[in-house]
């Protein structure tokens, strides 16, 4: 199992043979939200009320984020970084221009 940590957010990131696990710290999420630069009315998570914010939050992952494609967020993040394997050439990616060797 390999383990990654990004500092800023405080999620972690495990890999195994079959799956990709995140960790993300409820503190961690509150703390965005209350920090988030498209916080304009300055909202906050109410004392008490982590559980109902982090169910809130897991189910909203999974709603539609695209009204034309009905994609949910974690398919348009993941689109996203599907696109950089796309563009940067990396080893462990099968490209057209391979066929040839």
């Amino acid at each position: 199992m390999k383990t990654e940590h990004k500092n800023i957010t405080g999620f972690t990131l495990r890999t195994t043979k079959d799956k990709v696990i995140i960790e993300m710290p409820i503190s961690n999420l509150i703390r965005g939200f209350n920090a988030s630069p498209n916080n304009y009315s300055e909202c906050k998570i109410k004392r008490g009320h982590r559980a109902e914010f982090a169910k809130w939050l897991a189910e909203n992952l999974l709603d539609d984020a695209d009204s034309e494609s009905g994609d949910c967020f974690i398919v348009k993040m993941l689109d996203e970084v599907y696109e950089r394997a796309f563009e940067d050439y990396l080893d462990f990616v099968k490209y057209p221009e391979d066929e040839d060797e």
